[in-house]
C-alpha cells in the first residue's frame, strides 16, 4: 500500500473482432527460384511495416518518464485488423530489442543480456503470432539492428566490453547472438503450444534490419538459422546501399530486401528498385522491406513498379494502431522524415492531410488487392467500440474499431432509453494522448450515461457498450491549442506551433508563449479548477496565474506546480510542467496565463519559450444545495471516522490492548483491526509458506500449530477487549513480505484454500479470526470483516475460493451477525503492475462471472483511499477517487451496486518522503497520499504549508463522510492509524495534530448525537 505504482488500465479485448472471418488453413512461405510461393500460388503483397507490434515505444502519459510498454490483445488485433482489411498480407515488425544501458526502455526490452531474456516480452511475441494466425497474416521478424534505438550490435559488444564492430567478428559475440536467435526460432508459444519454427503465421526471419554485416557473418548466421529451422524463408538484413550481391549464392539466403527514403533531392524510388530487381532476377526472391516519406506520386510510381514488374512485395513505412486507453499511437518521423511525416493511421483522417494520409491508404488498399489479382472490395462497416470508464465528462474516451473514420456519442439520463446523439464525427485522430471527447453539453449537477457508434463510409456500427451513470460536477473548457478561437484575448507573442511535435510527446498542437506574453480565457460561470499540461525548455520557464470577474482587474493564484522528467536519453525532448490550481471562491470568470519576461537567477538564465498543450478549466460547479444535486441524494447517514489497532506482532498486544482503552475514553465506538502475518514468497511472487516475526532478532519463522494458537488467542484478547467497551468491531486481514522477496501485497499470487508448507490462508487468518470472534464477541456484537486487503491478484485469481469462504461462515450458527466484504486498493483492483508475475489479469467468461458472484454476495466492498487529491483538497476529491475505483471495476466487465456500502479501509495521507532536512512538499504530497514516514525525526508535517494541507485534507474527508455526496455510502471509514498517516498519534503523539484531533471529536460527537 505504501509503495509507489502505476495505475494501468489495460483493457483487453479477448475476443475476436466480430465481422473478422475465420483464416483458412496456412501454408509455410517458401521460394522457388526469384518468387515466393503459398503452397503451389505465387505470394505477392502490398502492405506495410507496423514497428510498435513487439514493444511500443510511444506510449506516453503525461506524467510517466518512460513511454515504452508491450502491446496488449486490442492494440495487436487492431494493427493487424487494419492490415486485413486493407488487403495486406504480410507485417514487418521492428527488431528483437536488446537493452541499452542509459537508455529510457527499462525492462521493456527482450534480451537482457547475453543469453539473459525477458520471457514478459516473448509472452507479447506470442499474442503477437498467435493473432496473425487468426488473421491470416503473415509476420516478418527481424533479429537485431544496426541502430541503437531499441538496442542492437552494439549493445551486444558493450555487454562484452567491445566496440559495436566486434558483433561481426568477435567469437564469444557471435555465440551470443546465436544464444537470442536459437531462444526465439526454436520458443514454443505459451498461447497455442506451437513452436515458431513450426509456425507458418511468421513469413521468416530477417538476420537483421540495416545491418552492415559481413559476408562471413551473414553465411554463418543464414545456415544456423536454416539448421534450426528449416522451415521458413531467411531475409538478408543488409538492406540499404543496394543489393548485397554476395548474398545471391548463398544457398540459405531466400529473400533480398532493399530500403528507400528521401536521402537527397531525389524522390524518385523506382531506378533504385528496379536495379535491385535486375540483379536480384532469376536467383533470389526480392522486396522493397521499406519506403516512405516522399510525395503521394512517388509513392504510387514506387508501388506500380513493384506491380508491373513482377516483384514480391512492397512494405510502406508505417502503419501504428489504436491505443488501449484510446485514439492512437503517433510517432512523428524525425530526420529523412523532415519533421512531415508521421506513423499512418487507417482507414485515414484529416489529421494527417499534411502527408495525404487518406489517399495513401486508400492508394494501398487498392494496390493491395490489385497485385494479388483481386477487386478492391467494398468497405465493411466497423466493429462496436469499446467505451471506456468515465470520470469525467470532460474526458470521455473509448478504444476505437479498426477501418472507422468517425465516432458518435449518445447520451441518456437512464441506461436503457431515451438516447440523444450529442455529437458527431467525433474523430479519435484529432488529439494525441489526452482524452477524445468533452461533452459540454452535460449540466451540473446530474447524471448521465453514454455509449458511442463508429462510422465509415459503410456505414455505422451496433452501439458501444454502456458507462454509467457518470456524475456531472461542472462544466469544463477544454482547448487543445489547434487554434486561437478558444481564447478571449493575447498580448505579446502568442502563436500556434506544430513543429517539432517528438519533443512534447508527440502532441499536434500546441500555444507557443514567448517571455513577456499572456493568454486570457473566459467562461460563462464562477472559474473553480485548472489544469495546464505544458511543456519548458528550462526550469526557469514558470507561467504565473492570475484571475479576475470583470476581465480588468486581475488577483494572482498561487498554483502548484510539477515537472516530469521525460527519461528520454535521443530525442531532446522538453520537460513536461502541469500546471494546477484553483479559483478560491468568487465570481471569477476570467483566467490569465502569464510568461514573465525574464526571470533572476544565479545561473542568470532568462525563461524560454513555453508551449501548452491542452488547457481545462472547470467552472459552473455544482453545489450540494442545487436541486439538481439534490435530486441525487439518498437517504444515507454520515459516517464516523475511527481509528485502526494492530495484530501484528504477538510482542505487541500489550500496545495493541491500551490503544482501544485510549480509543475507547476518546469516545470511539468503532475500530477497525488490522490483523497481520507474513509470507515467503518466490521470485514471481507466489506464496511459499505463512509466518510470522516471532522473536527479537530473528526472521521470518514459517508458521507451526503453536503459532497458530498463538495468533487466535491474540485475537481473542483484542476483541474481547473492543467488547468490554461495547465497541463495534471491523477487522481488515493482510499479508505481508517477510521472506527475502519483499514487496506489495497487492501482487501475491495465493489460493486461500491451497495449504502452503500445511498452512491455507483461510484456516490460519479466517478461521483464526472467526473462531476468536466466536469466544469473545456478544450476539449483539456489531461485527464486519473484510475476507482480504488490498490482495488483488489473489482476489481475482481465485474468486471461487473466497466465495467457498463466505459459505463456509454464514454456515457457522455462533456468528449469525457476521457481514463479509472484500476490500482492494484504490487503484490497481487486480494487481495490475505486477513486476514479476502475472503483469495484468485478463479475467475469462468463467472468472468475471465467479467474480461478479463474489461482490453480489458480498455485505460491503472496501477500498484502501489513498488517492491523489487537488492542491486544495476538497470533498469532491474523495467522490472522484470511489468513482475511479468503481471505473476499474467496470474495466473488468464488472459492476458494484450503488446499494452495496462501501468502507474506507484505510484512508489518509502521509506527507510523502523526506530526504534529510529538505521539508516536504505539499504539491508531491497530494499527489502520493500513500508515501509517509514511520520515522518521527523525518515528520513531513512539521512545516506550516504542510500543516494546513493535512488540516485541508482531513476537513474535506470530514464534510466528505458528512454530506455522502457519492452514489456510493461509505458506511465505515478508518485511518491507518500509525506514523505520519494518522493525525490522532495512536502509535506515534509525535504525529498527532490537535486540530484534527478536535475536528474528528466533534465530527463523531455530532453524528452519536444524532442517532
Amino acid at each position: 500500500m505504501r509503495l509507489r505504482f502505476a495505475v494501468i488500465c489495460c483493457c483487453l479485448c479477448l475476443a475476436e473482432l466480430a465481422h473478422a472471418v475465420e483464416p483458412a488453413p496456412m501454408n509455410f512461405i517458401t521460394r522457388r527460384g526469384d518468387r515466393l510461393y503459398d503452397g503451389d500460388k505465387p505470394f505477392r503483397f502490398i502492405s506495410f511495416n507496423i514497428p510498435n507490434l513487439m514493444v511500443i515505444e510511444d506510449a506516453y502519459e503525461f506524467t510517466k518518464p518512460n513511454p515504452w510498454r508491450w502491446p496488449n490483445e486490442f492494440e495487436i488485433e487492431d494493427a493487424l485488423e487494419s492490415v486485413r482489411q486493407m488487403g495486406g498480407q504480410v507485417v514487418r515488425t521492428y527488431v528483437v530489442s536488446v537493452y541499452r544501458d542509459g537508455s529510457d526502455m527499462g525492462k521493456f526490452v527482450h534480451v537482457l543480456g547475453p543469453g539473459q531474456f525477458n520471457e514478459e516480452g516473448f509472452r507479447a511475441l506470442d499474442m503477437l503470432v498467435a493473432a496473425a494466425r487468426r488473421k491470416g497474416i503473415r509476420v516478418i521478424i527481424p533479429l537485431v539492428d544496426q541502430h541503437k534505438w531499441w538496442g542492437g550490435i552494439g549493445e551486444y559488444a558493450a555487454f562484452r566490453g567491445k566496440p559495436a564492430e566486434a558483433f561481426w567478428s568477435d567469437r564469444q559475440i557471435i555465440d551470443d547472438f546465436k544464444a537470442t536467435v536459437e531462444h526465439v526460432v526454436a520458443r514454443k508459444n505459451s498461447l497455442t503450444g506451437v513452436a515458431y519454427r513450426d509456425e507458418p503465421a511468421i513469413f521468416g526471419w530477417q538476420t537483421g534490419n540495416e545491418i552492415s554485416s559481413t559476408p562471413e557473418w551473414t553465411r554463418e548466421m543464414a545456415a544456423y538459422i536454416k539448421e534450426l529451422d528449416p522451415n521458413h524463408v531467411v531475409l538478408d538484413g543488409k538492406s540499404l546501399k543496394g543489393v548485397p550481391v554476395w548474398s545471391l549464392d548463398d544457398p540459405n539466403i531466400d529473400v533480398i530486401t532493399t530500403h528507400h527514403y528521401p536521402w537527397g533531392a531525389d524522390h524518385d524510388y523506382v531506378k533504385p528498385i528496379r536495379e535491385a530487381h535486375a540483379l536480384t532476377k532469376g536467383k533470389k526472391a526480392y522486396f522493397v522491406g521499406e519506403f516512405g516519406f516522399v510525395e503521394t506520386p512517388h509513392i504510387a510510381s514506387a508501388i506500380e513498379a513493384v506491380i508491373e514488374d513482377g516483384i514480391s512485395g512492397a512494405l510502406l513505412w508505417s502503419l501504428r494502431m489504436h491505443r488501449r486507453e484510446g485514439g492512437f499511437y503517433w510517432h512523428m518521423e524525425v530526420g529523412t522524415g523532415r519533421n512531415i511525416y508521421k506513423a499512418y493511421h487507417w482507414p485515414g483522417f484529416a489529421s494527417g492531410d499534411r502527408y495525404d494520409e487518406r489517399q495513401i491508404l486508400q492508394l494501398v488498399r487498392e494496390k493491395a488487392h490489385q497485385i494479388r489479382g483481386l477487386p478492391t472490395p467494398l468497405l465493411e462497416k466497423p466493429a462496436p467500440p469499446k467505451l471506456l470508464p468515465i470520470d469525467r465528462v470532460s474526458a470521455i474516451s473509448w478504444q476505437g474499431a479498426a477501418g472507422a473514420d468517425s465516432y458518435d456519442v449518445w447520451r441518456s439520463a437512464t441506461a436503457n432509453a431515451d438516447w440523444r446523439k450529442i455529437a458527431d464525427a467525433v474523430s479519435d485522430a484529432d488529439v494525441q494522448y489526452q482524452p477524445l471527447f468533452n461533452d459540454q453539453t452535460a449540466d451540473p449537477g446530474r447524471q448521465y450515461f453514454y455509449r458511442v457508434v463508429a462510422r465509415n463510409s459503410a456505414g455505422a456500427s451496433e452501439p458501444s457498450n454502456v458507462v454509467g451513470p457518470v456524475n456531472v460536477e461542472c462544466r469544463t473548457l477544454v482547448d487543445e491549442c489547434r487554434d486561437l478561437a478558444q481564447t478571449s484575448s493575447t498580448t505579446g507573442r502568442v502563436a500556434i506551433a506544430t513543429e517539432n511535435a517528438r519533443t512534447t510527446q508527440e502532441d499536434s498542437h500546441r500555444l507557443a508563449i514567448s517571455p513577456g506574453s499572456s493568454v486570457v480565457y473566459s467562461v460563462d460561470g464562477p472559474i473553480d479548477h485548472w489544469r495546464v499540461f505544458s511543456f519548458a525548455g528550462n526550469e526557469n520557464t514558470r507561467l504565473e496565474f492570475a484571475v479576475s470577474r470583470d476581465g480588468i482587474t486581475y488577483k494572482p493564484i498561487t498554483v502548484k506546480r510539477e515537472e516530469f522528467q521525460s527519461g528520454q536519453t535521443v530525442y531532446g525532448y522538453l520537460t513536461p510542467v502541469l500546471y494546477e490550481g484553483e479559483a478560491q471562491g468568487g465570481n471569477n470568470r476570467y483566467l490569465r496565463l502569464t510568461l514573465p519576461a525574464a526571470v533572476a537567477t544565479s545561473a542568470k538564465q532568462d525563461a524560454a519559450p513555453l508551449e501548452i498543450g491542452r488547457i481545462e478549466i472547470e467552472f459552473d460547479k455544482a453545489t450540494r444545495t442545487s436541486k439538481s444535486l439534490a435530486m441525487l441524494k439518498r437517504d444515507v447517514r454520515p459516517t464516523p471516522m475511527n481509528a485502526t489497532v494492530f495484530i501484528d506482532n504477538p510482542l505487541f498486544i500489550q500496545d495493541t490492548l491500551a490503544s482501544i482503552d485510549k480509543a475507547a475514553a476518546r469516545g470511539d465506538r468503532w475500530l477497525n483491526v488490522a490483523v497481520t502475518i507474513l509470507v515467503d514468497l518466490t521470485q514471481d511472487l507466489r506464496v511459499k509458506s505463512y509466518g510470522w516475526f516471532r522473536r527479537p532478532g530473528r526472521g521470518f519463522e514459517p508458521c507451526n500449530d503453536e503459532m497458530r494458537a498463538t495468533l487466535q488467542d491474540a485475537s481473542r484478547r483484542v476483541f474481547a477487549r473492543m467488547v468490554e467497551h461495547d465497541m463495534d468491531i471491523y477487522i481488515l486481514p493482510h499479508v505481508d513480505a517477510g521472506g527475502r522477496v519483499r514487496t506489495w501485497r497487492n501482487w501475491y499470487d495465493f489460493d486461500p484454500l491451497e495449504e502452503y508448507s500445511g498452512y491455507s490462508y483461510d484456516d490460519l487468518m479466517i478461521n483464526s479470526i472467526a473462531d476468536a470472534l466466536a469466544e469473545s464477541v456478544k450476539p449483539d456484537t456489531r461485527v464486519e470483516m473484510a475476507l482480504s486487503g488490498e490482495m488483488g491478484t489473489s482476489l481475482f485469481r481465485y474468486p471461487e475460493s473466497y466465495r467457498k469462504i463466505v459459505r463456509q461462515l454464514r454456515a457457522r450458527p455462533d456468528l449469525d451477525q457476521l457481514k463479509f466484504g472484500i476490500s482492494l486498493n484504490h487503484g490497481g483492483i487486480s494487481g495490475q503492475g505486477n513486476p514479476t508475475g502475472v503483469k495484468n489479469i485478463e479475467l475469462t467468461d468463467d472468472g468475471r462471472r465467479q467474480m461478479q458472484s463474489l461482490i453480489n454476495e458480498c455485505d460491503f466492498v472496501g477500498m484502501s483511499f489513498y488517492r491523489p487529491v487537488g492542491a486544495i483538497p476538497t470533498p469532491h476529491d474523495f467522490v472522484r477517487g470511489i468513482d475511479h475505483f468503481m471505473s476499474e471495476f467496470a474495466a473488468h466487465g464488472l459492476s458494484v451496486p450503488t446499494s452495496k456500502p462501501m468502507h474506507f479501509s484505510e484512508v489518509g495521507i502521509g506527507g510523502g518522503h523526506r530526504e534529510d532536512d529538505d521539508a516536504a512538499d505539499p504539491a508531491k504530497a497530494v499527489l502520493t497520499p500513500w508515501e509517509g514516514s514511520g520515522d518521527e525525526r523525518a515528520n513531513p508535517w512539521r512545516t506550516e504549508p504542510m500543516q494546513n494541507l493535512r488540516r485541508q485534507y482531513h476537513r474535506a474527508l470530514l464534510e466528505f463522510l458528512a454530506t455522502q455526496p457519492a452514489k456510493w455510502n461509505v458506511s465505515a471509514a478508518f485511518f491507518w492509524s500509525t506514523g505520519s498517516w494518522d493525525p490522532q498519534g495512536m502509535r506515534h503523539p509525535a504525529f498527532a495534530d490537535p486540530e484534527i484531533v478536535r475536528a474528528i471529536q466533534r465530527h463523531n460527537e455530532s453524528i452519536a448525537a444524532g442517532r
